[in-house]
């Protein structure tokens, strides 16, 4: 089957990757430990957004309406044009900045990548993954590369798989921790800190499960 990953590399004439890299200054080997941590929440919000016929109706109305194909294919209108309309997406799929801002601290935690690039990061992912999308609900073909269609899961309300080797950040949400302590124990920052986490790892764990 086809993942979001396998779609993003596909991107802009298989340069997608590149592109990123070159925007926000970043390793190849950076770029795809970013992407590789993102796209669980990615794959958590599309199965949210398309949960019921209703939904996915919804979904399917979006998805046909915007410019999101030239985001795919275009790396200057995906890193311009494309940042506006992804935050839209964003809080389609993500339901609230928070939580896109939870995704992001927890994929800084995993690679050790600026927060702040990958806030950036995640609104032009969006934008591409939509424009993905779009282009194969106009193929009747899966696309080239692929074994499978993303959208065609959807639409059957089938799984999405994204795999990746950041499980390990993953966790459901603990009663206390290792020392006795709820969340509600914590003060400050700290108890911030621990309330993002615990949303990003809801979010992550739920992408993997789906």
């Amino acid at each position: 089957m086809m993942t979001l990953f396998d779609m993003i590399e596909q991107a802009q004439n298989g340069a997608a990757k590149n592109n990123f890299a070159s925007q926000f200054g970043l390793s190849q080997e950076q770029t795809e430990q970013a992407l590789a941590a993102l796209m669980p929440a990615f794959s958590a919000g599309l199965k949210q957004s398309t949960k019921n016929m209703n939904d996915l109706a919804s979904f399917m109305t979006a998805l046909g309406t915007g410019q999101h194909a030239r985001y795919y294919e275009d790396a200057m209108s995906a890193f311009t044009g494309g940042r506006d309309e992804g935050n839209a997406i964003l809080g389609h799929l993500f339901g609230s900045k928070e939580v896109s801002r939870a995704v992001a601290a927890q994929a800084a935690q995993a690679t050790g990548i600026g927060q702040e690039i990958l806030k950036q990061m995640l609104p032009v992912i969006a934008s591409m993954v939509m424009g993905g999308l779009f282009k194969q609900s106009s193929s009747r073909a899966a696309p080239q590369g692929g074994t499978g269609n993303i959208l065609g899961d959807l639409m059957g309300q089938k799984n999405i798989v994204v795999l990746n080797d950041e499980a390990h950040h993953c966790y459901r949400e603990r009663v206390r921790d290792a020392v006795g302590e709820t969340e509600e124990d914590l003060k400050g920052d700290e108890k911030s800190e621990a309330k993002e986490n615990n949303e990003a790892a809801r979010m992550w764990i739920s992408g993997l499960e789906a």
